[in-house]
């Protein structure tokens, strides 16, 4: 049996075991992975500690001091300056940084495209330098910020808070400002967070920091770091095993880690498909057995917009979506909700982003025949060509379901059963 570690000082709260069992499950390999905490004084005389196991990851404080300890380290992590995986392979030791890895799933999630962009990212440790390799790798003009500023990291520039851009694509937080237990600090005001288009935080706990929150009040885009800290898990295994897993992968263990932040953040589960696979029937049956409030997103934009829907869509779906938009900002602000949204929510990367930062996002899967059998056509603005035009919405809207989703339940059968398959599947997160 192969066996995992990982390293650091305080380990008490580490995901990683957490991470890796999950990852062990879902490809039945026979691994085990623990948390092993090394005092300071110890670090510098661990190699033969490491030489254990045949693979390590490396937390703060030793991402740096184990280097000298290795006998061989990946370019990109030597421009770090930084390692976080170590491979044991022929009696030595060779590090490697899957930080950018994580960090570049964090940013795909949520299609953000930095290439001559300007970026800010708060904060000069360890981290940050992760996150600068990547998005100058990726063509990003990047802005350090520090609480002292004044100076350079390598070629880019260190400003003091103070001196933030006045406008800017993307802001990037790796201070640990926000995580918990201090988990209401924001690391820069609303203000400066209306400066920028896309947020991302690397801090993941809790999922939905301050700072993610201010960033959906406002309509960014935003992106938490759990995601990041199981891609780049799953990257030290591809190290490990000499394998490469697909993204697909990486969103099935990340789905499973984040149902736990779910239930003790106690977020909302949001139910995303094609109109007529019976999210409103389900969800308002899930929200009344488990005693959550029930929010539906086009019964919300109703009451709020004082028009039905196809008034709305008469003055030009445009009118519609920004509403739309309005009714996931205000879900996001709620806890304990079951949410049904319309059939082309996930067309915005704003909700998507807003939806999967601050809850579960549930796709009910029901065959496009069975909706085409039962779904009224004349009743909604984008069908007014029939069922012709439901097929090509579902062919369109079907892989933006799927890479949206969390999780998925199967409804081809009767509501009935379609129930109860989704309390069997999210019962343990509401």
């Amino acid at each position: 049996m192969k066996s995992y570690c990982v390293i650091g000082e305080k380990l008490g709260h580490t995901l990683s075991p957490a991470i890796h069992a999950e990852f062990f499950r879902r490809i039945g390999l026979d691994a085990q992975y623990c948390a092993v905490p090394v005092a300071q004084d110890r670090i510098d005389d661990a190699r033969a500690l490491l030489a254990r196991y045949d693979g390590v990851n490396v937390t703060v404080p030793y991402k740096q001091r184990v280097m000298p300890l290795l006998d061989g380290i990946a370019d990109d992590a030597a421009q770090i300056g930084a390692v976080n995986t170590i491979v044991a392979r022929g009696g030595k030791l060779y590090g490697y940084n899957t930080d950018p890895y994580g960090f570049g799933a964090m940013l795909d999630s949520v299609g953000a495209q930095v290439r001559d962009r300007d970026c800010v990212v708060l904060g000069t440790g360890g981290a940050s330098k992760a996150v600068v390799h990547t998005l100058r790798s990726r063509g990003a003009r990047v802005t350090l910020v520090s609480r002292t500023g004044g100076q350079t990291d390598g070629d880019v520039a260190c400003v003091g808070y103070d001196a933030i851009p006045q406008r800017f694509y993307l802001l990037v937080n790796t201070t640990p400002v926000g995580m918990f237990p201090q988990a209401d600090g924001m690391p820069v005001s609303d203000e400066i967070v209306a400066r920028c288009e896309v947020v991302a935080d690397i801090v993941y706990n809790p999922m939905l920091t301050r700072l993610l929150a201010s960033g959906i009040a406002q309509g960014k885009i935003v992106a938490g770091g759990l995601l990041m800290l199981v891609a780049q898990g799953i990257r030290s295994q591809e190290y490990w095993n000499d394998a490469r897993y697909d993204m697909r992968t990486v969103l099935d263990v990340y789905g499973a880690i984040k149902a736990d932040f779910v239930r003790a953040e106690r977020g909302n589960l949001y139910l995303i498909g094609m109109m007529g696979c019976g999210k409103t029937t389900l969800g308002k049956e899930l929200a009344r057995r488990c005693g959550k409030e029930y929010l539906d997103t086009d019964a919300w934009i109703e009451r709020n917009a004082n028009q039905s829907v196809s008034q709305l869509f008469e003055q030009g779906e445009d009118v519609f979506r920004a509403w739309e938009r309005k009714a996931i900002a205000y879900a996001a602000t709620r806890r304990d909700c079951v949410v049904s949204t319309g059939g082309g929510c996930v067309s915005s990367a704003f909700n998507t982003a807003a939806m999967r930062a601050s809850g579960l996002v549930c796709l009910i899967d029901r065959p496009i025949d069975e909706i085409a059998r039962t779904c009224d056509c004349d009743s909604r603005p984008l069908l007014r060509r029939g069922v012709d035009a439901l097929r090509e919405i579902y062919r369109a809207r079907e892989p933006i379901y799927r890479a949206a989703a969390d999780l998925a339940i199967d409804n081809s059968a009767t509501p009935d059963a379609g129930l109860r398959q989704l309390l069997t599947t999210v019962g343990n997160t509401l």
